[in-house]
């Protein structure tokens, strides 16, 4: 394990076995990416979508990100077991573990361009409030 940065002052660190990225918030391996290159594509993809204006954005507090499976496909690139992409022209999905502490908390954010995307995201989570 080595230390490869910080992320708001706590330690940031890879496993050079598995090449996963963790945070040293409850301890060394709260995992946060599967590897460098997992934590760039999720990092890129959320400044991406929160710098576009075509994008509307909606918190869902009462939905698991999980129920978006199979209705907008999932960015394996950007994917871990604690963050979820999903991703198409219309609609996009972004859950991921808020909270280091076991058991960790999920939050839920969303983005549409259109009607069409709206519908999409409504149709798993119900009603939209825009944020």
């Amino acid at each position: 394990m080595a230390t490869v940065g910080d992320a708001d002052g706590w330690p940031l660190t890879l496993d050079w076995t598995t090449g996963r990225i963790g945070i040293d918030v409850v301890g060394p391996r709260t995992w946060i990416a599967e590897s460098a290159e997992n934590l760039i594509e999720s990092s890129a993809l959320g400044q991406a979508l929160r710098g576009d204006r075509s994008w509307h954005e909606v918190a869902l507090s009462t939905v698991d990100g999980d129920v978006f499976h199979g209705v907008v496909p999932e960015v394996a690139e950007a994917s871990s077991p604690w963050n979820r992409w999903y991703l198409d022209d219309r609609a996009a999905v972004h859950a991921w573990a808020e909270t280091y502490e076991l058991p960790r908390r999920t939050v839920v954010v969303a983005w549409y361009r259109d009607a069409e995307g709206r519908r999409r995201i409504e149709s798993v989570a119900g009603p939209l409030r825009d944020r």
